[in-house]
């Protein structure tokens, strides 16, 4: 992994890996894996190293094919420096403009919604208007269920979710423990047996790529699904679900969670996880299939590798203007 003074790294990167979670580090060495496997070039920045990133890159010039950006949430600053190394010419995975535009689950709800992507029934309460909407609790009990979930109106992971609650007593607690300021309260959804599994979906969505996996929602582990078992339980909407929420999210990578209700249909519970968990199903009993990481590393590097064949045939043909002008 790059491990230099940025001072001391090269003017072009062909990926550039920023993030912070000490769980991401296995996933960045597989990039860099990657990468060397192709030849591109490779730079990945952690914490305190990243703002050295951004001072080096302010100060001298700079340009990158491929930015995996996994940290611009927990360090807004770099946000505008990605920005302008965006307009000039690198790729970000993701944009974090449109990140945090997509952490915003009342947005998203109403966006999936008239885009005719089925989702649970839910309402949007915030501190200044929740003890005046009871009544409309009330009246939309039966739409509600109960129990309900209440989640955060914003962020991801599954932080702050409350699966069980009940009532207005329930919701007045959940403001006060959490400090929320706007939540969501969405009707419970209980899945489906299918064969022996539990009819709960994590799907990933990489550079135009649909990966579906099992995923248990009370134990969270992921397994492959295979073919078959789409076929078997007819499964292969998924595809056409997740390509939805892509183009509608406009992320190049993320995840989202799609349940087979009591009913029979597939309804997208979680909505968009912009900064999915790539921790290795190896080291953590919930976490990510290596075959399903080794996917995703493989798509980042050949964007990459892809970026950089562009790079070059732009260079070659503007050296051949060059010597063929008068």
């Amino acid at each position: 992994m790059y491990d230099s003074a940025p001072t001391s790294m090269p003017r072009h990167a062909d990926m550039v890996v920023l993030w912070d979670w000490k769980h991401d580090a296995e996933f960045a060495l597989k990039l860099q894996s990657c990468c060397a496997a192709r030849n591109l070039s490779f730079a990945s920045f952690r914490g305190q190293r990243v703002k050295d990133f951004i001072a080096f890159a302010e100060s001298e010039p700079f340009s990158a094919g491929l930015i995996f950006d996994r940290v611009s949430d927990v360090q807004p600053g770099i946000v505008y420096l990605l920005l302008r190394l965006k307009r000039a010419g690198a790729h970000l995975v993701n944009d974090p403009e449109m990140m945090a535009w997509c952490r915003d689950k009342a947005t998203m709800h109403l966006e999936l919604l008239s885009s005719g992507v089925r989702v649970p029934y839910g309402l949007i309460l915030s501190t200044a208007d929740h003890a005046k909407r009871l009544d409309l609790l009330e009246l939309c009990k039966e739409r509600l269920g109960s129990p309900f979930v209440i989640k955060p109106a914003e962020g991801g992971g599954g932080d702050g979710v409350e699966l069980n609650a009940l009532g207005s007593n329930d919701i007045a607690d959940y403001f006060r423990r959490t400090g929320e300021g706007k939540i969501m309260l969405q009707r419970k959804i209980l899945p489906r047996i299918l064969g022996r599994r539990r009819g709960w979906f994590r799907v990933f969505w990489v550079l135009g790529a649909v990966v579906p996996c099992w995923w248990d929602d009370l134990t969270h582990v992921y397994d492959p699904l295979e073919p078959e078992d789409e076929a078997s339980f007819g499964l292969k909407p998924l595809y056409a679900i997740v390509g939805l929420i892509a183009r509608i999210s406009k992320m190049d990578l993320f995840t989202t969670e799609i349940a087979v209700d009591e009913d029979g249909q597939l309804v997208a519970v979680d909505f968009v996880n912009e900064m999915p968990d790539l921790r290795f199903q190896g080291q953590h009993p919930d976490g990510v299939p290596g075959a399903v990481l080794d996917r995703i590393a493989a798509a980042l590097s050949e964007r990459s590798a892809a970026l950089a064949r562009a790079r070059a045939d732009a260079g070659e043909a503007g050296s051949q203007k060059g010597a063929s002008a008068p």
